[in-house]
C-alpha cells in the first residue's frame, strides 16, 4: 500500500487504481497510523532541498519508521550503487546525493541494531521501467541508429523496476535470505547489448548497436573556451566541491537557500547556452564499469519476472480515483 506525504504526489498512483495513505511518516502520530498494518516498511523516500533541509528530514523520516513500525514489520531501505567508488570520484569524495545515502545507510543499521529491527538495505543501479527517466533516452537513441555504446557486451548495472518488485515479495515470502546490506540489480545482470535488445523488441524496431568512444569526438576547444572550462573544473573539482557542500550542510538554513539559489540560476544559463548547439542523446549509464553484486536470495529472473501479467503497470490499474483507505 503506497504512503504519499501530499494527494499531488500519489496522483498517478490514484489514478491506476491503487488505494493511497497520505500522511507524513516524519510525523510520530502519522507514522502509527500509516504504517499500522505493515508487515515489510519499504523506504523509497528521499527529502530533498538544500544540503541542511535534506539530511535533517531523511533522518527524521529514518527514525520514525524504525521506532512506529509494528514490532514484527520487516523495514527495506533503498540506497544506491553510486555510493561504490567506481573511478569516478577522486579522493573518495561523494557528491550530496552519494553523501546523503551513506549516512542514511548507517543510520539505519544503528536503529537496526539499537531496536533489534530486520533490515534489508538495497543499493540500486540505473532503475529502468515504465515513467523512469532513462527510458525515453534509449528509446529515442533505438529511434535514430545507430546505438552508440562504449562495450556493448559489459554487464549493465541497470535495474528494471519489476526487479524491485520482485525483491520486495522475496522479502515478505521470507525466502531473500538474512537481512543485511545488498545490490539489486538485474538478475542475472544483463550486458548493455541485451538492455537494448529488450527495449528494442518493445518498440518493435531493429537494433542497431556500435561500439563507440564517447571521446573520440570532441572538438579541440578555443582559448577563452579552455579558460572557462579549466575555471568551471576548478569550481567543480571533486576534491573540493563535496568539502564546501558538507560545511554548507552545517551553516544556517538560509545561507544554504542564498547559495541553492544561485547554483540554480548558473544551471539554467549554461543550460540556456546548451541549446544553441544540443548535443546527441547518450545514455552516459553505459560508461559506467560493470560492478560486482551481491544478490539477495531467492530472486526470479528479471526476465521471467518482465513477462508475468502481475508484475505489468496495465493489470494494476483498477477503478479511476479510489477512495483513500481508512
Amino acid at each position: 500500500r503506497p504512503v504519499s506525504r501530499t494527494r499531488s504526489g500519489s496522483a498517478f498512483l490514484r489514478y491506476s487504481g491503487l488505494p493511497v495513505m497520505h500522511g507524513d511518516i516524519s510525523d510520530p502520530a502519522q507514522a502509527v497510523r500509516l504504517m499500522a498494518v505493515a508487515d515489510v516498511v519499504a523506504n523509497f523516500a528521499l527529502a530533498i532541498g538544500t544540503p541542511a533541509v535534506s539530511l535533517g528530514k531523511n533522518t527524521q523520516i529514518i527514525r520514525q519508521i524504525f521506532e512506529q513500525a509494528p514490532p514484527a514489520a520487516t523495514i527495506v531501505f533503498f540506497s544506491t550503487m553510486a555510493v561504490y567508488d567506481y573511478g569516478g570520484k577522486v579522493g573518495g569524495f561523494r557528491n550530496p546525493y552519494e553523501q546523503t545515502k551513506i549516512k542514511n545507510e548507517k543510520l539505519a543499521q544503528e536503529l537496526a541494531a539499537k531496536l533489534n529491527r530486520k533490515l534489508y538495505v538495497l543499493r540500486l543501479g540505473h532503475v529502468a521501467g515504465d515513467l523512469q527517466n532513462i527510458l525515453p533516452v534509449w528509446h529515442a537513441e533505438l529511434k535514430a541508429p545507430p546505438v552508440l555504446v562504449p562495450d556493448p557486451d559489459r554487464a549493465s548495472n541497470v535495474t528494471y523496476t519489476a526487479a524491485i518488485a520482485d525483491a520486495l515479495v522475496a522479502i515478505a515470502a521470507g525466502r531473500a535470505g538474512p537481512p543485511g546490506l545488498y545490490d539489486l540489480v538485474n538478475f542475472p545482470q544483463w550486458t548493455w547489448r541485451e538492455i537494448y535488445q529488450h527495449e528494442a523488441a518493445k518498440l518493435g524496431v531493429p537494433l542497431v548497436l556500435e561500439a563507440y568512444d564517447f571521446g573520440a569526438d570532441k572538438a579541440k576547444p578555443s582559448l577563452a573556451g579552455s579558460i572557462r572550462a579549466g575555471l568551471g573544473k576548478i569550481a567543480a573539482n571533486p576534491a573540493i566541491r563535496p568539502l564546501l557542500e558538507r560545511g554548507l550542510a552545517l551553516m544556517p538554513v538560509a545561507t544554504n537557500e542564498v547559495a541553492k539559489a544561485r547554483y540554480q540560476v548558473n544551471r539554467m544559463h549554461g543550460e540556456i547556452a546548451a541549446l544553441a548547439n544540443e548535443p546527441p542523446l547518450r545514455n552516459t549509464a553505459a560508461a559506467w564499469p560493470a560492478m560486482p553484486v551481491k544478490y539477495l536470495q531467492g530472486l526470479r529472473p528479471t526476465r521471467d519476472v518482465l513477462g508475468l501479467p502481475e508484475f505489468q503497470l496495465k493489470s494494476m490499474v483498477g477503478p479511476r480515483w479510489p477512495a483513500d483507505p481508512a
